[in-house]
């Protein structure tokens, strides 16, 4: 009875343990091209089919190469490239007032001075602390004589809370090297009516009962805190470290009780930190959620982001955001659930999903021939490997070689793990062997612990 008992329990601790892995226990084989003249530090960049084949954290993902007749494991260690991206973003400018001029029309006029030794101007922002408003803005530069260049010319500058979250005080100036700006501000006064109504009620015997209803027009002047200049952005220019994938979109549905449309796209577990989407339809303002679904189980979702997309195109006013950003997701399937409310739905035509680049590195010798393989048995387990010598490698100037990969293809020679016997391969099945195993050392313990006693009596 004890050797049942001990060979359950072995056999259930014996089927986690850490033995080395064979190439039968991944589904798919990748070689790597290369031509390997000299010791070096392999590089490669994993693409879709590498994420869409491999678990979280690339468990099932092992590299192997050929030495002597078989298949040796090779070290290897992933990491996301580094953000390089070239430029800075535009860097505010001290200025002063020297002036400021009411006109009888309305109109305000401001000088303003840069401070000597600074940049050039790009961009002015009229800072105010002022909501729902509608203004229009002319800048001009004052030469050495005091000669006027138009740089800007009656553009908008808006508050719209009333209706939406909308707003924008800044202006773009266009390339010029002048050190001084008039800024002219139309109807810098203007009248506000107030919200709050007042009724009067009168009552005599000759006219009866009279209501008269008032408001009040308030007088509103547009303040203005700060004329902010800044610098020109430099031009950022994406490397190798950022991602993005087209999306497909497998269905569209409208939910006329929730007022919610549901859109469901691929996402092929590609690693993604942000959204962006396309959409035919102009003048919307609509919240979002972004949801995966909880264990594989397409019946329940899981919100991972919600947020807000727009887009506004009326006359001079053009402005979108349709980028949601939040912490990197790997998923096979997205759904995004649009909140109409009572508008009509938009459209989604297109999704992109961005992300950063992975790369898997590890030492590469002349002459040996490597293959990559991924996917496949649950039970293989996240390999913890000794890296220190590739990281050493990485960033102590070591060769660095780049490396292809081929097309995957089936690996011939997988197979499932499976355990003798009928139904051992089962998940269930092997819970109640440890319940067993367990329950038989406990009344084996407590047999000896009674044959213990009778002895000692």
């Amino acid at each position: 009875m004890k050797r049942t008992y001990s060979i359950l329990l072995l056999f259930a601790l014996g089927v986690s343990s850490g033995d080395a892995v064979e190439t039968e226990l991944f589904e798919y084989r990748r070689p790597l091209e290369t031509k390997v003249l000299n010791e070096g530090l392999g590089a490669i960049e994993l693409d879709r089919d590498i994420f869409s084949g491999t678990r979280d954290h690339f468990a099932d993902l092992r590299i192997f190469h050929e030495k002597e007749g078989r298949e040796v494991e090779v070290p290897f260690v992933i990491e996301r490239v580094p953000d390089v991206r070239a430029g800075s973003s535009a860097m505010k400018i001290s200025s002063t007032v020297l002036s400021f001029t009411p006109k009888p029309d309305g109109d305000i006029e401001i000088r303003v001075q840069l401070r000597e030794g600074e940049d050039d101007a790009a961009l002015l922002e009229l800072k105010t602390p002022l909501r729902n408003f509608q203004k229009s803005v002319s800048v001009s530069g004052v030469g050495e004589n005091g000669e006027l260049e138009e740089l800007v010319s009656e553009k908008l500058i808006f508050d719209y809370e009333v209706f939406l979250d909308f707003r924008r005080t800044t202006l773009k100036l266009p390339s010029n090297r002048y050190r001084e700006f008039l800024v002219r501000i139309s109807n810098a006064t203007d009248k506000q009516r107030s919200a709050v109504k007042q009724l009067t009620r009168t009552i005599s015997p000759e006219a009866g009962t009279t209501i008269q209803q008032s408001e009040t027009v308030e007088t509103r002047r547009f303040r203005i805190d700060e004329f902010a200049f800044y610098t020109a952005e430099t031009p950022r220019e994406e490397t190798l470290s950022i991602r993005s994938e087209a999306f497909e979109i497998v269905e569209v549905k409208e939910d006329p009780e929730e007022k919610v449309t549901q859109v469901l796209f691929q996402g092929d577990r590609v690693p993604v930190d942000s959204l962006i989407f396309q959409s035919s339809d102009r003048n919307f303002k609509r919240r979002v959620e972004v949801q995966v679904p909880v264990n594989s189980d397409e019946d329940l979702w899981r919100t991972i982001h919600t947020g807000v997309i727009h887009r506004y195109d009326l006359g001079e006013i053009q402005d979108e955001n349709l980028t949601l950003s939040f912490s990197e997701q790997r998923s096979d399937l997205f759904r995004l659930l649009v909140h109409n409310r009572d508008n009509p739905p938009i459209a989604i035509d297109e999704i992109v999903g961005v992300g950063e680049i992975y790369e898997l590195r590890f030492l590469v010798a002349p002459g040996a021939s490597y293959s990559l393989l991924y996917g496949g048995s649950e039970l293989v387990e996240r390999p913890d490997y000794d890296v220190a010598a590739i990281e050493a490698g990485f960033t102590g100037g070591i060769d660095r070689v780049s490396l292809e990969l081929g097309a995957a293809e089936k690996n011939p020679t997988f197979k499932l793990p499976t355990v003798e016997g009928p139904g051992l391969n089962q998940p269930w099945i092997l819970w109640i062997a440890i319940a067993v195993a367990v329950s038989g050392l406990v009344l084996v313990l407590l047999k000896t612990a009674k044959q213990i006693e009778v002895n000692t009596d």
